[in-house]
This record gives C-alpha cells, structure tokens and sequence, in this order.
C-alpha cells in the first residue's frame, strides 16, 4: 500500500497522497463475510436480511482493520510531512446498500 500511494509522488508534483482501500472492509470487520468472486464483484455472505440479522451486528473489530492501521502509519512515515495523506470511506448510505442488498 505505501508503495502504490507513493509511486504517483515520485511521477508527479501532487499535492497530497491518496491511500485507495475498498470502503466495504468496515462491514466486513462488524461480521458479514466479505468475497470477492471473478465476473461478480464483491459480495457479503450474510447480507442484513432481516431485524433479526440487524440485531447480529457486531461493532467493527478493529483488530481485523490493523492492515490500514499499518498502512496509514507506513504512508505517513514515509510522507515524513512531505504533503498530507488522504483517505476516504464510504457514505452511510452507500455502505447500508451494500450490507442489505449483499452485493453492489
């Protein structure tokens, strides 16, 4: 990760960098089996079908979000505060399509 968010730097004089990460990774660390299958996309095995699936939520975990833990901290040393690192996330919206539909 720190390499790809560095490479466009080292061609160009950006003004940031941008560390690209799939904005499904949160719903898959609060529990809903992330996939990737060739042809299809990403999809969720256990999509919020119901109230009950709701209710089955669990608060991410980060310990299984450590990756971008690591990446930002990577980015950020190798910056050395060169320019600013930007990151982003998905809308609330776009993600609950997501976790409810089970695919995009």
């Amino acid at each position: 990760a720190t390499e790809v968010t560095l490479q466009p730097l080292a061609r160009f004089p950006l003004d940031a960098a941008i560390l690209f990460s799939d904005i499904l990774t949160v719903p898959d660390a609060m529990g809903l089996g992330l996939s990737v299958t060739e042809g299809e996309g990403p999809r969720f095995e256990r999509p919020l079908v119901d109230e009950a699936a709701i209710l089955r939520l669990m608060a991410p975990d980060p310990s299984r979000l450590r990756y971008v833990y690591d990446a930002v901290a990577s980015i950020k040393l190798a910056l050395d505060g060169s320019v600013p690192l930007i990151g982003f996330a998905g809308s609330p919206f776009t993600l609950a399509c997501y976790m409810i539909e089970g695919s995009g």
